[in-house]
Order: C-alpha cells, then structure tokens, then sequence
C-alpha cells in the first residue's frame, strides 16, 4: 500500500514540475523576444530552482524530446519551441511517464494507464 501511496505522489511531483517548467518556458519566452530556450538557461537565469536535465523524486527529466499527441508541425525544440519528458528512475518510483510540449497540455509519455494511450492529456 505505502509503495502504490509513494508512487502517486511521486507522479503528481512529475506533473507539477513539468508544468513548471512550462510555465518557466512561457515567462522566458515572454521576455526574449518569443524564443524558448533550453533547461541550463532556465536554470542558470533563475526560471526554475531545478538543475536539469537530471533526476527529482525518483522521475528523470529529459528536454527536446518528441511529444505524441501534440498537433502537427508543433516544435519541441529551442527556440522556436520545447518538449520536455519525465520518466520514473525505477518501476518501483512509478507507474507511467509524461510528457509537456509548447501547446501547453501535459500527456502521457509513452506509458499510459489502461485504456488511455500515448499522447492522450493527462486530464482527460
């Protein structure tokens, strides 16, 4: 029960922080003439407290990476765009892994709960 408990929470710290880096990505942008950047900057600048890519309560966080489900021609890539990934570091730190791109919506990754697939919004 603890490990299925400590499993949520470390998927929902997953979520949180993707869309941080998100909304990091979004301000960043905001104030650099529309041009997204890449995690070192975003750290390095004082947009996220995070040293990224790297690992964070047992989720590995990756950049640039291909989002399914994002609609065609949507860049994952600075600086006309980003894509960012979580995976968990282990099965025993969680269950699936996500994924955030430009548009905004969080998606699973490449694993999905039972009948939801790759791509589809989280909050579905």
């Amino acid at each position: 029960m603890l490990s299925q408990a400590r499993k949520a929470a470390q998927e929902s710290t997953a979520i949180a922080n993707l869309r941080g880096l998100a909304s990091a990505e979004y301000t960043y942008a905001a104030r650099n003439n529309l041009q997204y950047t890449d995690l070192a900057t975003l750290a390095a600048r004082g947009y996220t407290a995070h040293n990224l890519p790297g690992s964070i309560s047992g989720y590995d966080y990756t950049e640039n990476v291909a989002v399914p489900g994002i609609p065609a021609g949507t860049p994952t890539t600075p600086p006309s765009g980003f894509g960012f990934g979580a995976r968990p570091s282990s099965a025993r730190q969680g269950d699936y892994d996500f994924a955030i791109a430009t548009d905004g919506v969080l998606r699973y990754w490449q694993t999905a709960p039972p009948g939801l697939s790759a791509g589809d919004p989280v909050d579905r």
